[in-house]
């Protein structure tokens, strides 16, 4: 099925499957931060910017992320 026809849940399906599997990767953190931050889940989008710089402390979009979720 094309990725670009998914739901934003069967996408954060997605996102949670990749983060599980590349435990020390930034983006599924991060690119959930986004979907959830659109949706208005702040909390939740703040930690999943949280756990992007974990990952990458230095990463300019999930500090900028975080910042519009708090």
């Amino acid at each position: 099925r094309d990725p670009t026809t998914y739901s934003a849940d069967e996408m954060l399906a997605v996102l949670t499957v990749a983060a599980r599997e590349n435990p020390l990767d930034p983006y599924p953190h991060l690119y959930s931060g986004e979907l959830l931050l659109a949706q208005g889940r702040s909390a939740e989008a703040a930690r999943a910017y949280d756990a992007a710089l974990r990952r990458e402390p230095r990463s300019a979009q999930a500090l900028v992320g975080l910042g519009r979720a708090i």
